[in-house]
């Protein structure tokens, strides 16, 4: 996502193994501060990468996207990766077709908007190894954590496969006893609390990773031999701690049903006081979790587009939140269905600038829609055949008298 001026637009071998201190991530309660390693095997190690993620190519260029560079192939597609927080940056990556069975790949590593000869990949064959920064937006603050990326070209050569390669080792204590956990990004955007992350847990302490017994999807409540144990962690993977459960509540999503009736599909993620983060996927999603606090951290809507058309996303992060996050309560044996959206509130301000705008002045507009929590929208694309098209707002700048002065479209920020 760009902000220039007045439009927001929406829509090798290395490995990278060393310390991750969590600095700029608080402590979370009841949990020692722990170090964890991010650890890259030898390619055909087991732990090399999970399975990859398909993210699709367009041939339509990102109109905020520049390129400075010579291409010596016939033809382009490009794609966006969302590699951090939803309200981070896209990573924008340019395959140019020389051949059926030759391109070459460029990755805006730098997130600058601008492809350049530097920015060229070299690997094997349809395969290429990178280091992206996954990037967490948070209030007042962006931390960008190094790691390793595989990313592959699809059969039909519409598709990159891309997956985050390694994992996050360290120990946690879970009934008074340490245990060697790993972590790995299931679904391709560098963090590591996510329904698609794995954590492996080395119960036996052999040193052995067993697929069925010490394998388990990333979710808030985890029963562990017999117990259940609230799975406590941040989103870039420095802080986990396993505490035995209290007690218990459930919460689902609530869609009025004028969404429910468009074919919405919907996803948020709710963050606890105390560290806990817990994503709901779908409308009937239902989740079970320790009592407690929890605000909405983003939320995605996917609706059918009226004229028959492919559906269009909206995705929204409390970056940049309007006012105070908004908690709910979730009480023991507890029952909470929550609308992540509730009436949205659209605002457009006129930039920083004071004063009378005289003929012939730029007037900068900023529109911005937020959700009932404060939640702030981040993009907006619809999935097209052939790949993510990104959305345009339209905004009219109007005289006293009712004449229109001037129109342009613009993404939100």
């Amino acid at each position: 996502m760009s902000r220039r001026g007045k439009t927001i637009v929406a829509a090798g071998w290395i490995v990278v193994a060393g310390l991750i201190t969590g600095a700029c991530t608080p402590a979370l309660p009841h949990a020692p501060a722990r170090s964890w390693n991010y650890v890259v095997p030898p390619a055909g190690d087991p732990f090399d990468h999970p399975a990859l993620t398909t993210l699709a190519l367009s041939d339509t260029k990102p109109p905020d996207l520049q390129e400075k560079v010579v291409y010596q192939g016939v033809e382009r597609r490009y794609a966006r990766l969302c590699y951090g927080s939803l309200s981070s940056r896209d990573i924008v990556v340019v395959l140019d077709r020389l051949s059926e069975t030759e391109v070459h790949l460029y990755v805006d590593a730098d997130r600058n908007g601008i492809i350049e000869a530097k920015e060229l990949l070299s690997g094997h064959g349809l395969t290429w190894r990178t280091t992206l920064d996954a990037s967490l937006v948070g209030p007042g603050q962006t931390k960008q954590v190094p790691r390793s990326v595989v990313l592959q070209l699809g059969r039909n050569g519409r598709t990159l496969r891309v997956a985050t390669c390694g994992y996050l080792e360290g120990k946690v204590a879970i009934a008074g006893r340490d245990y060697t956990v790993r972590r790995t990004d299931g679904n391709a955007n560098g963090l590591f609390a996510d329904p698609d992350d794995h954590l492996w847990i080395d119960l036996d302490a052999n040193g052995h990773w067993d697929h069925v017994e010490e394998q388990y999807l990333y979710a808030p409540i985890l029963v562990l031999g017999g117990k259940r144990y609230a799975v406590r962690s941040d989103e870039l993977g420095e802080r986990l701690a396993f505490e035995e459960l209290r007690g218990i509540g459930t919460l689902s999503l609530a869609l009025p049903s004028a969404l429910s009736q468009r074919g919405a599909d919907v996803a948020a993620t709710f963050v606890s006081r105390d560290g806990l983060v817990v994503s709901l996927l779908g409308k009937d999603a239902k989740a079970t979790l320790p009592v407690g606090d929890y605000r909405i951290s983003t939320a995605t809507i996917t609706l059918n587009d009226s004229a028959g058309q492919a559906p269009w996303t909206y995705a929204f992060t409390d970056t940049g939140r309007r006012g105070e996050p908004v908690w709910h309560a979730i009480g023991s044996d507890q029952s909470v269905a929550l609308d992540p959206f509730g009436k949205l509130a659209l605002e457009a301000g006129l930039g920083e600038r004071k004063g009378v705008y005289h003929p012939g002045e730029t007037v900068e507009v900023q529109p911005r829609l937020h959700t009932a929590d404060g939640l702030t929208i981040a993009r907006m694309f619809r999935e097209a055949a052939r790949g993510p098209q990104n959305g345009q707002l339209q905004t009219r700048l109007v005289a006293h008298d009712g004449r229109t002065v001037a129109t342009v479209a613009s993404g939100f920020g």
